[in-house]
């Protein structure tokens, strides 16, 4: 991109940047990183595989998260319904004598 700016090219460029990648990169992924002229460079074939990856692992923690958000809500609810049974006034003995 250097050469680019220097050559008066202006375009665009939407990619990663391979030194953020790399430090999030499973250690078992060969060959997803390699360095040309000094410069590190990522396969994007390889990319693909691995923010799949990623998206179902996000996917499930979130489908996870939801059911416990749901079991949490109903606790609360049970545990308010609970409350307000227990603070509600009781009828006073004395006032259901006098009717």
């Amino acid at each position: 991109m250097k050469e680019e700016k220097e050559m008066g090219i202006t375009k665009s460029h939407i990619g990663f940047i391979a030194e953020d990648v790399e430090e999030n990169i499973p250690g078992k992924v060969e060959n997803i990183l390699v360095e040309v002229d000094g410069i590190k460079k990522l396969r994007y074939v390889k990319m693909g595989s691995i923010t799949w990856g990623a998206v179902r692992e996000i996917i499930k923690e979130n489908e996870d998260l939801k059911s416990k958000v749901e079991h949490l809500e109903t606790r609360l609810f049970e545990v308010e319904n609970f409350i307000r049974d227990f603070v509600k006034p009781k009828p006073n003995a004395k006032a259901k004598s006098k009717t």
